[in-house]
């Protein structure tokens, strides 16, 4: 479901973008849906080994710690290097 929603918001921006290949275009889309399945399986091995309740508590630390990143990265990053980023 995730990558689905990522191709659906990547979509239209996608066709914009006139500084990336063709590959780099197919790899964007493509990654989210790709990691998505990869982990869907080795999470589920990881719940019945661990169980539900400790594998949903170190989930949500993960989210946490992605969280915090993202939080740190956008105070570490100069604006003006950010505006080059735009399509």
């Amino acid at each position: 479901m995730l990558g689905f929603s990522t191709i659906a918001v990547f979509g239209p921006t996608i066709k914009k973008m006139k500084a990336m290949g063709k590959f780099a275009k197919q790899m964007l889309v493509a990654c989210p849906a790709l990691t998505g399945s990869f982990l869907r399986l080795n999470l589920g091995k990881a719940c019945v080994q661990k169980g539900g309740k400790a594998f949903g508590g170190m989930l949500l630390w993960v989210v946490l710690l992605g969280m915090f990143w993202n939080l740190g990265f956008i105070f570490l990053v100069e604006p003006e290097s950010v505006e080059d980023w735009s399509i």
